[in-house]
């Protein structure tokens, strides 16, 4: 066996494996990171606005409910928002993503009493979008607030960054198959027969 092939077969392979598993192990972690810091983000998002929302929904307010669902669009990257009757019926909304729960859905949150959050796909965009009840300082509910995000910036790429980690992995491999040829297809049959003797 040359010294060539066995540093190639016992050091390079290896610590080239080990790199393509570390790199999709952090792409992982960053994915989860990400997405993580999206649910908060917009859990949080829904949370604050439902408090001043709660009050523009009720029948004697006296403050627009337009101009109160218009702040949602202060915060980043915040692309709908919508407020639904009792009945999931829609009251007012503004942004993307109306029809992403189903009246049904929406009549739920107010059955549970609990914000509830989900990423949903809706006519070719992926969003993380949270409903949460409006209800006044008696505790009626009045209605459900929706707030959505999509799925923009680098949560989109992580995916992306796995495949061409994999075929990185694939062509190099390749590669150091087709430069050292039959050589190292031996040394490889050998060892692995090796190990079954």
């Amino acid at each position: 066996m040359r010294l060539r092939n066995l540093i190639i077969l016992t050091v390079i392979v290896p610590l080239f494996v080990i790199l393509v598993v570390f790199s999709l192990v952090a792409i992982k972690s960053l994915e989860d990171n990400v997405r993580s810091k999206l649910q908060t983000e917009v859990e949080i998002i829904t949370r604050t606005l439902s408090s001043s929302l709660s009050y523009a929904v009720t029948p004697d307010s006296s403050t627009p409910l337009e101009e109160a669902l218009q702040s949602a669009f202060s915060f980043h990257r915040i692309y709908g928002a919508y407020v639904f009757d009792t009945q999931g019926r829609d009251i007012y909304g503004l942004g993307l993503g109306k029809d992403i729960f189903s009246q049904e859905e929406i009549q739920q949150v107010i059955e549970r009493d609990d914000l509830y959050s989900n990423y949903r796909e809706y006519e070719g965009w992926n969003y993380y979008s949270a409903l949460t009840p409006l209800r006044s300082q008696d505790g009626t509910v009045y209605g459900v607030l929706q707030v959505n995000r999509l799925n923009t910036g680098i949560e989109n790429y992580t995916g992306f960054i796995s495949i061409v980690a994999v075929l990185v992995f694939v062509i190099g491999a390749a590669g150091i198959v087709l430069v050292f040829g039959g050589d190292f297809v031996a040394i490889l049959n050998a060892r692995l027969t090796g190990c079954f003797t």
